[in-house]
């Protein structure tokens, strides 16, 4: 038999090449042009290196990591062959069946010894699937996830015949129905290679397209695999162009896209805007072009529910599409660079990804794939955002410009050649464009001075390629078009912005194109919806101010080193974010921004980063200093940069009065907080005087404004909460202020007064408002006094509470979290009806909020429950932040547990898995089985097969009790619904039929376990006396079971006789039978979901023979 190990990656030529530690060292310099993308590098006791044939060298943690997975396959495939070889198949199915009821690990044993043989031996394929089929206890579960394993670790790595094999058995999964398979399938689409015309990557596209339209009943009973391989095929219709046998292929996936389209376009109007952009595309091809035009003039041809391309472009695209078109490999490489790689070591990274995957013509489409990746999916945290890594818009700008070899040629783009990119052929010229770090030609300015420009231009040495350049800036554009604060996200919309004002000093010309490109693309993407795009546009430049991701736009749009054309072309487009026409100050203000551009930690602490809510990602690995601790990292305030300069206020002085003037320079001049507070203290008390021109607030706010920027600059909270400290915090001069406000009775007139001065201050410095709520909250002279803070919010231009809180909240939010943390629980105990009567707040907390916060965050308001239903709508990690903060209280679940009757399976995943694991750790109680069986029953939705499943295996006795008197009090109800008393039963409208559908799915999941559940002897007696009763089309729907009914009162009227097992599966049980859910482990780690992919597999089938077992989903 043919070696496993052989038969699956090795090389044939692999050669094992053993170095000392100190050898290796000496050779690293060798090795650049094979970074170390593994996450650990080369470990101290395996520093070795191997040797492929090609000459390549790789780490050797790399081959053990090939090896040592192989290895077992090969012994679980030795077990299979010493079973079965030399006896007849009845023998060798009985000793495998045998074999595999000693327990688990047998179990997995023969499983993976049999798909080894699958892959390996396509001689002995079908009997090794057909013997699969019958030992597999799990549903195939184990091999799903071997196979699911190999392709995303290994696929590169395996044989053809092995490649060939692993589609064949999706084929044989596929046609069987297993429950699972529908994830391997989006899996082996995200192998196929975007910009890849190459012999295997065509074999692969074609194969799974054959499979998707010979079993397409089976992909319409899946809304994601729909859209999946909508948005796969639409995006590699682009590729496969040019020779006769891509035609082909071509001409089916049009076919293919276009029959899913018309037939399911609301499935696929899950993929959001992305889907406009690749159907942009495509839209010259003539099945595509009707297409569009049903779209524009008339959608509800292809979906009563869609009313218009504007309905789509609206909608976000979710990361699982973004990601699907990047290998894993590139995925692994994308990810490594940026979490681990430091910024100014890049290039041998860049040149390698160069190299791998951009360095053919065709290959050129996938840089599209790599910025939306990059833009939509990596959302780096705030200590990744704080360090030296490498930042995301430098790779997109690489992946934007980076001048790439294409056959002898180079990739550039020429100033004043917009939308345009070249093809390089001159060695010459070629050699001049490679000084620039991430290209796109702005070195041509430069660096062609001794070129001639005609030279540059013959047609003989350039080729116009300005498709990929177009659609790249697009891509990279993509979501300002018609962005949205509330639905989309600053972190997509933020490295455009950076990488343009990242190359201004550097290479001013890229800046230049991709301003052009924007100023144009409003006019020109849709004239139609110019309004909206416009409005996205704008919306997303003021939300980059406002999270200070740049402080001003006016240094970047104004910037003397663009032309004066397109400078005047954003004046006429955004005049909102242009400076004014006399800019000294501004010019002066903005210098030290253009000193810090070539510091990346400290341009990343002063100006980027202020958005808390985009500052989340997966990666929760924490770095360590150079000393091995590990850094702490907390939520900075933006450091303005400030010129050290006294403040200017002589504007403001003319216009006070004499006595008051002199106080305010004595609060200038002054440099102790002692004396500076003695001084506000005699400026409120002048204030406080009967004859005080109140005409002179205005002006006296301006100067306090002015005077205090440094209270507004730093943290509020210090770094240990303790009495003093807490004290020392609030004696600040501003806060005498307050301190005064406190002290006053609301009837006083002085009190209207102090009110008014703050009313001033606050349109002039909004952070005041979080300043007063934190003085409240932690001095000891205001103990009692939050309801002040209502007085303040009345006495402000907005004079609306809620309004003034959220706003005064949001700020402490983008400003300091630790301080939001603070406020929060007195925020919650003193405004209870601002707060509750929506989610703002807690959408706040939850998005920026850490594990550590959890607790202190929660203070003593757990009991607020009303927040979970509108909690619903946000995205994925508020809804679980959502979810630990109100778990963390001991809540008990019964006062939670109504919100099911409004969570939907293919809606609310998030919220349906949180809940599921918290009723895993509970007792049922006949109130929660009551309201996990008013669930409606559909063959999709298995959150409810799957609680009653697992409360069988541990308290199956008082979950007969339970269902036992559900049954028997629905059943003595009328037949029409009545309303309960309790207010979570108002919601449970619970019906017999549905107990009757819950109970039989449940059924045919225990059915072939060794589960005796519907043996019980309270289950038997409630079905007879449903039976009794029940009309005769009940019957007939439950026949089966009810018969275990009729087994009981056989055996109760005959007590010698035997009772069989209650586990019976008629062919029409079987039939009508939905697949029970998947292990949750198992959907945990499928390759085609993310965080946001908790939703179960939409996935069911019929079959004739015995009903397969489900995977435990415990």
């Amino acid at each position: 038999m043919t070696s496993c190990t052989q038969k699956f990656a090795y090389p044939p030529k692999l050669v094992h090449i053993v170095c000392s530690p100190k050898r290796l060292r000496k050779k690293k310099d060798n090795f650049d042009e094979i970074p170390d993308w593994s996450l650990g590098g080369i470990s101290a006791h395996r520093r070795r290196v191997v040797v492929l044939s090609v000459g390549s060298l790789l780490p050797f943690c790399w081959l053990t990591g090939l090896v040592y997975p192989f290895q077992r396959l090969e012994r679980c495939m030795g077990t299979v062959t010493s079973l079965t070889s030399g006896v007849s198949e009845r023998e060798a199915n009985d000793a495998l069946n045998a074999h595999v009821c000693k327990g688990s690990p047998q179990h997995e044993e023969i499983c993976l010894g049999l798909f080894t043989l699958i892959l390996t031996e396509p001689a002995q394929a079908q009997k090794s699937y057909r013997d699969l089929a019958l030992v597999s206890q799990d549903g195939m579960s184990t091999v799903l996830n071997k196979m699911n394993q190999i392709l995303m670790e290994k696929y590169l790595k395996l044989q053809d015949t092995c490649r060939t094999q692993m589609v064949w058995l999706l084929r044989e999964m596929v046609r069987s129905g297993v429950l699972g398979s529908d994830g391997i399938c989006m899996t082996f689409m995200k192998q196929i290679a975007g910009g890849d015309v190459t012999a295997k990557n065509i074999w692969l596209a074609e194969n799974i397209l054959d499979m998707l339209t010979e079993q397409r009943e089976w992909v319409l009973k899946s809304a994601m695999l729909i859209a999946m391989s909508v948005y796969t095929y639409l995006r590699l219709i682009v590729d496969h162009h040019g020779a006769p046998l891509l035609q082909a292929l071509r001409q089916k996936e049009v076919d293919f896209c276009i029959s899913l389209l018309r037939d399911k376009f609301m499935d696929c109007f899950m993929i959001g805007r992305d889907l406009v952009r690749l159907l942009q595309n495509v839209a010259r091809i003539p099945e595509f072009e009707q297409l569009w035009k049903d779209i524009i003039h008339n959608p509800q041809v292809l979906s009563p529910q869609f009313t218009g391309v504007l309905q789509l472009l609206q909608s976000r695209t979710s990361r699982k599409f973004l990601a699907c078109r990047l290998t894993p490999d590139m995925e692994t490489k994308l990810l490594f660079m940026t979490s681990r790689v430091r910024f100014g070591q890049q290039k041998r990274y860049q040149d390698w990804f160069q190299r791998q995957y951009l360095s053919t013509p065709d290959s050129q489409s996938l840089r599209c794939d790599l910025i939306r990746y990059i833009c939509g999916v990596v959302h780096p945290s705030n200590e990744v955002l704080s360090s030296d890594i490498l930042p995301r818009w430098a790779i997109i700008g690489n992946a934007i410009g980076e001048p790439s070899v294409v056959n002898s040629g180079l990739l550039v783009s020429l100033p004043g050649y917009s939308h345009r990119c070249f093809l390089v052929k001159s060695k010459e010229i070629q050699r001049r464009l490679r000084g620039s770090p991430y290209g796109l030609g702005g070195c041509l300015s430069r660096r062609l001075s001794a070129v001639s420009r005609t030279q540059d231009l013959k047609s003989s040495q350039l080729e116009e390629s300005n498709v990929a350049a177009s659609n790249a800036k697009l891509a990279l554009f993509y979501d300002w078009l018609f962005f949205s604060p509330e639905k989309d996200s600053i972190m997509n919309i933020e490295p455009a912005i950076l990488v343009m004002h990242h190359s201004m000093k550097p290479h001013p010309a890229i800046t230049a194109t991709l301003l052009d490109f924007m100023c144009r693309i409003v006019p020109n993407f849709y004239p139609a919806l110019e309004t909206h795009v416009r409005q996205g546009v704008f919306n997303s430049l003021t939300h980059i101010v406002e999270k200070r991701v740049l402080a001003h736009l006016a240094p970047l749009f104004d910037n003397p080193k663009l032309d004066k054309e397109l400078r005047a072309i954003l004046r006429e487009k955004f005049p909102e974010f242009c400076s004014s026409p006399s800019p000294p100050v501004e010019v002066k203000i903005e210098e030290p921004i253009a000193m810090e551009m070539d510091n990346h930690t400290s341009d990343k602490e002063d100006s980027c980063y202020d958005h808390a809510e985009a500052a989340f990602s997966d990666d929760d690995e924490e770095d360590l200093n150079s000393k091995g601790k590990k850094r702490e990292f907390r939520f900075h305030p933006i450091k303005e940069a400030v010129l050290e300069e006294p403040v200017d206020i002589t504007p403001f002085l003319d216009q006070l009065d004499e006595s008051l003037k002199d106080k305010v320079l004595l609060l200038q001049k002054g440099s102790d907080t002692e004396a500076q507070c003695e001084v506000m203290q005699e400026i409120v008390d002048q204030v406080l005087e009967e004859d005080f021109d109140q005409e002179q607030l205005s002006v006296l706010a301006s100067c306090l404004q002015e005077l205090f920027k440094a209270h507004f600059r730093g943290e509020v909270l210090p770094e240990e909460i303790t009495e003093e400290s807490l004290e020392e915090s609030v004696g600040k001069p501003l806060y005498l202020i307050f301190r005064n406000l406190c002290q006053m009775q609301e009837e006083n007139s002085s009190f209207s007064v102090l009110l008014d001065l703050l009313s001033e201050l606050y349109q002039k410095q909004p952070k005041i408002g979080y300043h007063l709520l934190y003085y409240l909250k932690a001095s000891k002279a205001a103990a009692g006094k939050m309801n002040l803070y209502e007085s303040f919010a009345q006495a402000t231009q907005l004079g609306d509470l809620h309004t003034c809180l959220m706003m005064d909240m949001k700020a402490c939010q983008e400003d300091d979290v630790r301080l939001l943390c603070y406020l929060t629980p007195s925020i919650y105990t003193e405004f209870p009806d601002e707060t509750l009567r929506s989610g703002e707040l807690l959408n706040m907390i939850v998005a920026v909020i850490d594990s550590a916060q959890v607790r202190p965050t929660c203070g003593e308001e757990g009991e607020k429950i009303l927040f979970l239903v509108q909690s619903l709508e946000w995205e994925t990690f508020e809804q679980y932040g959502t979810w630990q903060l109100f778990l963390a209280h001991n809540i008990p679940l019964e006062t939670i547990i109504p919100i099911l009757q409004h969570l939907k399976y293919k809606e609310h995943p998030e919220a349906l898995s949180c809940l599921l694991l918290q009723l895993r750790r509970e007792k049922p109680s006949e109130e929660m089985v009551k309201m996990v069986l008013s669930r409606p029953c559909h063959p999709d939705d298995q959150f409810t097969t799957s609680i009653l499943r697992h409360w069988c295996l541990k308290y199956d006795d008082l979950l007969a009790e339970h269902i036992k008197s559900l049954l028997i009090k629905n059943n003595s109800l009328p037949r029409k619904r009545q309303s309960l008393r309790s207010s979570s039963s108002k919601l449970a409208q619970l019906t017999l039929e549905q107990i009757l559908e819950h109970l039989d799915n449940l059924r045919l999941n225990l059915t072939n376990t060794k589960q005796n559940f519907f043996s019980q002897t309270p289950i038997l007696q409630a079905l007879q006396h449903v039976q009794a009763s029940c009309d005769e089309a009940h019957k007939m729907k439950f026949s089966d079971l009810f018969s275990l009914a009729e087994e009981y009162e056989d055996s109760s009227s005959k007590p010698p006789k035997s009772r069989r097992k209650a586990t019976l599966s008629s062919p029409r049980s079987r039939k009508n039978a939905a697949q029970p859910a998947n292990n949750e482990e198992e959907s945990a780690s499928s390759s085609a979901s993310e965080e946001e992919d908790t939703k179960p597999k939409p996935t069911k089938r019929k079959r004739k023979g015995s009903s397969a077992v489900g995977s435990d989903s415990d």
